[in-house]
């Protein structure tokens, strides 16, 4: 599959227009295509992750995908997210033809997951006591190169065939969703989630899992994870630039992620929203271009812009096991 036939508004097989699978009178997500009769799209019932079935619409819709925000825990989901059927066909190949295609994206990437490295290290007291390392839907693997190359023992997870095979080659790999089925028997001194929990039905069951296979004194370490809770997320909304609903069918704060460690065992011992001294930063370009949104906004002319990258856009946290 390119790139243009994954951002269409219809069906993944024929391209035909999609429509509400049953038809009620409050229900309008588009799910289901009545020429090749594929289902598309599924329809979220309830709330990742506090269950209520009472939301709002956020924003406009996207390609067809409807985005709603939670009225009890206040996270933002996907109404109608990509179906199992059109998820296969949208990360076929994942690996080659999106992730690693662009030179200059590769680039920045590289030098995230070095800042990155450096923050772990700052973050975690014992670093270098840490064997075991776990980095769940870890793409290619090159976040574990460089823990490779400190000496770690390095492992990891993946649902993308392709990945998956560029991983194998270095690290030692379990392949198949991060969820009861995937049958790991180690347990690790560092689990990573690097861009992952936004991209999957159920976070917390992601991360009770992660809690189980961690070691006393050990750390899972998220990152490279939009914060809902930020500046280009309430101004621009449907055109934040993290909003990418075919796969980022949620968006959390830190502090939703920080509840869901709020039990006796854990602690957060690091935190912090890396922008300043990234690729991806040009101070001055960015600020302007929100400030004019604010302009827009206040003058209610629509705008079709794009959020820039920008203070607290994404989050980097670390929690440490204590019990």
């Amino acid at each position: 599959m390119n790139l243009k036939k994954r951002d269409i508004d219809g069906c993944y097989e024929c391209n035909s227009e999609l429509y509400p699978k049953y038809k009620k009178k409050n229900k309008i997500f588009p799910t289901y295509c009545l020429k090749c009769k594929k289902i598309n799209r599924s329809v979220v019932k309830n709330c990742p992750i506090c269950k209520s079935s009472k939301y709002e619409m956020w924003g406009e819709p996207v390609r067809n995908f409807y985005s709603v925000k939670c009225k009890s825990c206040q996270i933002v989901y996907i109404k109608n997210p990509l179906s199992s059927f059109a998820q296969n066909l949208f990360y076929k190949n994942y690996h080659t033809t999106v992730h690693q295609k662009e030179k200059k994206k590769n680039k920045q990437r590289s030098k995230m997951y070095k800042l990155e490295l450096n923050f772990i290290k700052k973050g975690i007291n014992n670093y270098e006591r840490i064997k075991n390392v776990l980095d769940v839907g870890c793409g290619g693997g090159y976040l574990l190169d460089l823990l490779k190359i400190d000496g770690k023992k390095t492992f990891g997870t993946e649902i993308g065939i392709d990945s998956f095979n560029v991983a194998r080659k270095k690290h030692k790999m379990y392949f198949g969703n991060f969820d009861h089925k995937l049958v790991i028997k180690k347990q690790f001194d560092l689990i990573i989630f690097r861009g992952v929990i936004e991209h999957v039905e159920d976070p917390i069951g992601y991360i009770k899992k992660a809690q189980k296979l961690l070691k006393k004194n050990g750390h899972i370490f998220i990152t490279a994870t939009p914060n809902l809770n930020c500046i280009a997320a309430k101004l621009f909304k449907e055109r934040w630039s993290l909003h990418r609903p075919e796969s980022h069918i949620l968006h959390l704060s830190e502090e939703h992620v920080d509840e869901i460690f709020k039990t006796k065992s854990f602690i957060k011992v690091a935190s912090k929203s890396f922008y300043l001294d990234t690729p991806y930063e040009n101070f001055e370009r960015d600020l302007v271009s929100i400030l004019n949104e604010i302009k827009r906004k206040k003058k209610k002319i629509k705008s079709k812009n794009i959020s820039p990258a920008f203070f607290e856009s994404m989050m980097s946290v670390i929690y440490k096991k204590i019990k």
